[in-house]
């Protein structure tokens, strides 16, 4: 019976998503980050690369039939040995690294968020509340939770975002500081000696073929089509 009560209690726990909101999944520049805030920088970076290639991601080796879940089982073209699911954690975990690095910029120049910046990040979450019932959920964290990872609700997503605008700020104060005298930058384009002016590129030849077309008033158009 203490056995039973026990592992009901462990379930109610995990259910409730608090270990993992408040345990310490990495440490990054003396900042926790906890599993759940991991986890939506990481499904962050699958959906970031699913709305840039949509069903073109096919191309690269990721089925975007199977979803996130699918991730951890299907081998990454971007990387050497490792699966999709290494690829989007890597890319989470850089974006973490590179905003606490901004974060920290800021606090030390001041730089802070306007009234704007948090009126737009709490207008995201406007209509979230239906969205999530009409896909059968029973409200926005269920919702959240669900299509983002375990311990993801609106109150790690909020905070995520108003991190990622904080950390855009710092970024724009940054390249805003930087001014040089043009005799500078000659003398530091001068220091490459030409090896900057190279770049790379690519081609590839494509079969086609030319149609042409007259029309009744004797005018002649040309029309390329491609063949795969």
């Amino acid at each position: 019976t203490i056995g039973v009560i026990l592992l009901i209690a462990v379930i109610l726990f995990l259910n409730t998503g608090l270990l993992y909101k408040s345990t310490a999944a990495v440490k990054i520049g003396g900042e926790s980050y906890s599993p759940a805030e991991v986890n939506y920088s990481y499904a962050a970076q699958y959906f970031n690369f699913m709305n840039q290639y949509g069903d073109y991601a096919a191309m690269f080796g990721l089925d975007p039939n199977q979803g996130l879940a699918g991730a951890a089982s299907q081998p990454c073209s971007m990387l050497e040995n490792g699966t999709w699911k290494d690829y989007f954690l890597d890319g989470a975990l850089t974006q973490l690294e590179q905003n606490q690095a901004l974060i920290d910029y800021a606090k030390a120049q001041g730089v802070v968020l306007s009234e704007e910046d948090i009126a737009t990040v709490e207008a995201s979450f406007e209509g979230l509340e239906d969205i999530a019932k009409a896909y059968g959920y029973s409200g926005t964290d269920n919702y959240l939770e669900a299509n983002y990872g375990n311990g993801v609700d609106q109150a790690v997503v909020r905070e995520a975002e108003l991190n990622m605008v904080l950390a855009s700020n710092a970024a724009a104060h940054y390249y805003d500081s930087l001014q040089y005298e043009p005799a500078v930058l000659a003398e530091h384009y001068a220091g490459f000696e030409g090896s900057k002016d190279l770049f790379d590129y690519v081609y590839y030849y494509v079969e086609a073929t030319a149609t042409e077309t007259t029309a009744a008033d004797g005018t002649v158009s040309s029309e390329v089509s491609s063949q795969a």
